[in-house]
C-alpha cells in the first residue's frame, strides 16, 4: 500500500509533508511547489489525494528504476533556456542527422536518451507512447510530433527562432524520464502522450492543420 493510501483520513497537509519528503529523497524536490499548488487547489479532498498519489508515483519510480537515475546515466541538464519540441523541428538538418546517427548506433532509437551534439547543444529525447501526433504540455505548449519523440534542446541565443513559442526556462538542474502511461517529464513540465486528445478535433494523435483538417486514418 502506498503512503498516500495508508494516510487516507489524516490531515491533508500531513500527507503533503510525507510526499514532499519522498520527492526530496528522489532528488526531485523542485516538484514540491507544483505538488502543493495542485493539491491545495483541488476541489475536494479525494482529488487532492489523487494529485498526491501522482507525485508519490513519480518519486517511487525515480527511486526504484535505475534507468531514470542520475547515478546510472551520469547526466543532469543544467538550468537554462530550452526548446520543448520534436527534435526534428528544433534542430538544424545537420544536427538532426548527427542525432539520428548516434541514436541509431547506440540505442536503435528504441530508448529515450541524453545526447551532447558536437557543437555543444544538449538534447534529451523521450519517446511518445504511441508515436506521432499533437500533444499539449502542462504549460500549454502545443507540440507536433513527426519523429515519435519529444525533446528538450538547448535554445539558441536569439528569441525569434522557429520554435520560440515553445521556449521554456528551467531554473534548476534537472533530469528527464517517462512513465508507463506515456507521461513525459522534463523537470516539472509534463506532456501526456498516453490518452491526450486534440483540442481542435477531439481525436487522439491527430495531425490537425490551422484549418482544423485532419486525416480520417488517425481516428480510432
Amino acid at each position: 500500500m502506498s503512503i498516500v493510501q495508508s494516510m487516507r483520513g489524516e490531515n491533508i497537509f500531513a500527507v503533503i509533508a510525507e510526499v514532499r519528503k519522498m520527492l526530496r529523497s528522489a532528488k526531485v524536490g523542485y516538484m514540491a511547489d507544483a505538488m502543493v499548488k495542485e493539491a491545495t487547489s483541488a476541489e475536494s479532498n479525494a482529488l487532492a489525494l489523487k494529485v498526491l498519489e501522482k507525485y508519490e508515483a513519480i518519486a517511487t519510480q525515480i527511486s526504484e528504476n535505475d534507468k531514470y537515475m542520475l547515478a546510472k546515466d551520469q547526466h543532469m541538464l543544467p538550468a537554462g533556456k530550452y526548446i520543448l519540441a520534436d527534435p526534428c523541428t528544433s534542430l538544424s538538418e545537420s544536427e538532426y542527422d548527427e542525432l539520428l546517427l548516434v541514436a541509431i548506433e547506440e540505442t536503435r532509437w528504441n530508448e529515450s536518451k541524453f545526447f551532447r551534439l558536437s557543437n555543444g547543444r544538449l538534447v534529451w529525447v523521450l519517446n511518445t507512447l504511441h508515436g506521432d501526433g499533437r500533444f499539449t504540455s502542462s504549460l500549454h505548449h502545443s507540440i507536433g510530433v513527426d519523429s515519435g519523440g519529444i525533446a528538450v534542446v538547448t535554445a539558441p541565443a536569439e528569441n525569434d527562432h522557429e520554435n520560440a513559442k515553445n521556449d521554456v526556462l528551467i531554473t534548476h538542474p534537472f533530469t528527464c524520464f517517462s512513465d508507463e502511461e506515456g507521461v513525459l517529464y522534463f523537470a516539472n513540465i509534463t506532456v501526456n502522450t498516453g490518452d491526450e486528445k486534440c483540442e481542435e478535433c477531439g481525436m487522439r494523435y491527430c495531425e490537425c492543420t490551422d484549418e482544423d483538417e485532419y486525416d480520417s486514418e488517425d481516428e480510432e
